[in-house]
């Protein structure tokens, strides 16, 4: 993992695509791009709720592991920049693959 600082001066912990993709297949890294999946999606849920969501999926769809897997790996592929971090990298993809209009 990653420890970093941010702009406002708050510390994060997330690593970065490059070593998710080395590792993809082990169950820590899985559990992980999974906890944090569900956590966006908490904070989108909330974000939708007070008018201004992060990305706008289809009404009633459930994003499954694969397809946040998936929606990940597409995202990278066009869009790589170096050091990635995980998170962002999935927030990014899900705006851009859920458009809010």
């Amino acid at each position: 993992m990653v420890l970093s600082s941010q702009a406002a001066g708050v510390a994060t912990a997330d690593i970065l695509y490059e070593a998710f993709d080395k590792n993809r297949n082990s169950n820590t890294y899985q559990l992980y791009l999974q906890g944090l999946a569900e956590g966006i999606s908490w904070a989108n849920t909330i974000s939708r709720n007070e008018g201004h969501g992060l990305y706008c999926p289809p009404e009633k769809m459930v994003i499954t592991s694969e397809q946040y897997l998936d929606i990940l790996d597409r995202y990278m592929k066009d869009h790589r920049r170096g050091a990635d971090y995980l998170g962002l990298s999935l927030v990014r993809a899900l705006k851009e693959t859920f458009p809010c209009r």
